[in-house]
């Protein structure tokens, strides 16, 4: 499943401000993919407790994504 999102074009391509390799990028990518995925399968445990740590961990990513959003939108305009 993780090469599938590799391939729709889902990748981690920049590192501060240092363009990753293809190869690189596909490892890594890959790798925090399946090691995200295995951490919430340990942390569930048949309680339900990975629900409340995904929704915090979201809820989190998504307050981070639109703090830095603006820069974002600079960096895009930056590249070639």
């Amino acid at each position: 499943a993780a090469t599938v999102v590799y391939a729709c074009g889902i990748r981690i391509d920049v590192i501060n401000d240092y363009v990753l390799p293809n190869f690189l990028s596909a490892i890594l990518t890959i790798g925090w993919i399946v090691g995200i995925t295995n951490a919430i399968n340990l942390i569930d445990g048949l309680d339900g407790l990975s629900s409340g740590i995904t929704l915090i961990s979201c809820i989190s990513l998504l307050i981070m994504s639109w703090i830095n959003l603006p820069e974002q939108k600079q960096a895009k305009k930056e590249l070639p």
